[in-house]
């Protein structure tokens, strides 16, 4: 079976740049057909990102898997979740029965019975999403489990354990969407499935923009990648918990510029960031 292209997202086609939310229903038409209503978007890059993972997770696990009082309820209901959902937008790709699942992708058969944290861990290895596990208990919030192989120059170790606050504390501008962050956490628990993004320009299309290899991007060779982050947020009441899975896309400079509304917008938004 050919797998499919990857989907583009242009994220600043509205020409300025803010730190709101932006949040939209998954499923909301951005031009990819199908896939923008898929959690887990499984396309011709999928080997790539594997290998990636398989690299990081074996070079510094440290780095990239991370928990912190990940409960295994937790943890058992959101493999519960997974599996439905590698079904119900993959079965060509994932076979289930009572003791396995089967990725025909890689080849991985992975054991029901085992316990749910590795399980998690494991599945994970199977699509080329990143998470983060946010729990919540009354008024406190934490980031209870982390699987990251593609930060874009952040440090998941840095981020294990801390609030939504504390997560988003170092963006430029949060600070004036703080006081609506405990109202976010609530409806990423609560309502939903929503997706948003986050984008860069970098100089290459390294998956692992971890800071402790991945230097600042200095453009030297005078190319260009938009680098985008489809994040999903897939809540999870029964367990006072969300998903917040995360897709690292690439697109050429080529084809920005190939369309001229795309690089005018662009051009506006980088205009109107701060330094």
């Amino acid at each position: 079976m050919t797998l499919p292209t990857p989907a583009v997202y242009f994220p600043f086609l509205k020409g300025s740049y803010d730190v709101n939310p932006n949040l939209k229903l998954l499923g909301t038409d951005f031009g990819n057909g199908r896939a923008d209503g898929l959690v887990f978007q499984i396309d011709d890059e999928h080997a790539r990102f594997i290998a990636s993972k398989r690299r990081a997770v074996s070079v510094a696990p440290q780095q990239c898997l991370l928990e912190q009082d990940l409960s295994d309820e937790v943890a058992r209901a959101t493999c519960e979740w997974f599996i439905k959902q590698l079904q119900i937008e993959h079965p060509a790709f994932f076979a289930v029965d009572d003791q396995t699942v089967t990725g025909s992708l890689t080849g991985n058969v992975l054991d029901l019975n085992q316990d749910p944290k590795s399980l998690l861990a494991a599945l994970m290895m199977e699509v080329q999403e990143d998470v983060a596990i946010v729990c919540v208990d009354g008024e406190h919030d934490w980031a209870a489990y982390l699987h990251v192989s593609s930060p874009s120059h952040w440090a998941p170790e840095t981020k294990i354990g801390a609030s939504f606050i504390r997560v988003h504390d170092p963006v430029p501008g949060f600070e004036k969407i703080r006081p609506a962050s405990s109202g976010l956490v609530q409806a990423m628990v609560n309502k939903g499935p929503f997706v948003r993004f986050v984008w860069t320009l970098t100089d290459d299309v390294e998956l692992n923009h971890h800071p402790r290899t991945s230097g600042s991007p200095k453009f030297e060779r005078g190319e260009y990648w938009l680098r985008t982050e489809r994040q999903v947020m897939v809540g999870l009441p029964s367990v006072n918990a969300a998903l917040f899975f995360i897709r690292v896309g690439f697109v050429a400079a080529s084809t920005i510029d190939s369309h001229e509304d795309v690089i005018l917008a662009l051009r506006s938004t980088l205009a109107g960031m701060s330094n």
